[in-house]
């Protein structure tokens, strides 16, 4: 059970993060599982899963505006996965 709803929470951060960025679902899917929020949220030891959506979400939007480059953009590349070029 617990399970289910921690992947509808993420689930729905994803959408929200595509929202945000307007980006589509699956840039921000590809975003949302690089993040170091994304890790936290996966352990229970930080307690994540707790805090709303809405404050994941600032934590991630967050994390991407730390990580910008100095062009302005975020390029987010995975080992196999596309590179994304996001400016917001």
């Amino acid at each position: 059970m617990r399970d289910s709803v921690l992947w509808r929470k993420e689930s729905h951060i994803i959408m929200m993060i595509a929202d945000a960025l307007h980006i589509d679902a699956e840039c921000a899917l590809d975003l949302f599982y690089s993040t170091q929020t994304y890790h936290q949220l996966s352990s229970s030891k930080y307690g994540l899963q707790l805090m709303s959506d809405q404050y994941i979400l600032e934590n991630i939007l967050n994390e991407i505006q730390h990580d910008k480059s100095s062009d302005g953009m975020l390029y987010v590349a995975e080992d196999d996965a596309p590179e994304y070029n996001i400016n917001y």
